[in-house]
């Protein structure tokens, strides 16, 4: 199994960011840190078994398609490096 770097695109933490608002204005700053928090885990975890998910090739060249806690959709892509 190859380890690979985990990096978020620049419109990856707009979203994320604006997730955090979102769950901040609706269950507060606490709940929003944990929940953020497990996600930025659960995305870091792919550096391992980056292949996860289901290949989306039919949209994009090596997008994949995963979900965080059936509420999230993930979309990224593995390169080599």
């Amino acid at each position: 199994m190859k380890r690979r770097d985990v990096v978020f695109s620049p419109e990856a933490v707009d979203d994320l960011d604006a997730l955090f608002d979102f769950v901040r204005d609706n269950a507060g700053a606490e709940r929003a840190s944990a929940w953020l928090g497990r996600l930025e885990a659960h995305c870091q975890s792919y550096d391992f078994a980056s292949e996860r998910g289901a290949s989306r090739n039919d949209v994009r060249h090596g997008l994949r398609i995963s979900s965080f806690e059936r509420r999230i959709t993930i979309a990224f892509t593995v390169t080599p490096t």
